[in-house]
């Protein structure tokens, strides 16, 4: 695999830790070397879906986050399971 300029080379284990763990909760996924697009679990209604990407968090230390495709920290890469109830809270149905 080919990774991308800029991208931390242990972004992608960690994407795919993530995209194993939302799999098995029924999002479907798709991973390239830099990005991990998740769509919601809906049968109805509109489509929702996300791009997270895992990068630096400066005001962290420098550590690896997983972050939204607006730009809003998620968690930890090593907290996959905190990560992915975030973004099942995310692309949850909405009130």
């Amino acid at each position: 695999m080919v990774i991308e300029q800029g991208v931390h080379p242990h972004a992608y284990p960690h994407l795919a830790s993530l995209q194993a763990r939302l799999n098995g909760q029924g999002f479907k996924t798709r991973l390239d070397s830099s990005s991990l697009i998740v769509i919601a679990r809906q049968d109805e209604g509109p489509r929702l879906a996300d791009t997270i990407t895992c990068r630096r968090r400066d005001s962290d230390g420098g550590r690896l986050w997983f972050w939204t495709s607006w730009g809003e920290p998620i968690a930890e890469a090593e907290h996959i399971v905190d990560a992915a109830v975030i973004i099942a809270a995310n692309l949850g149905p909405q009130p």
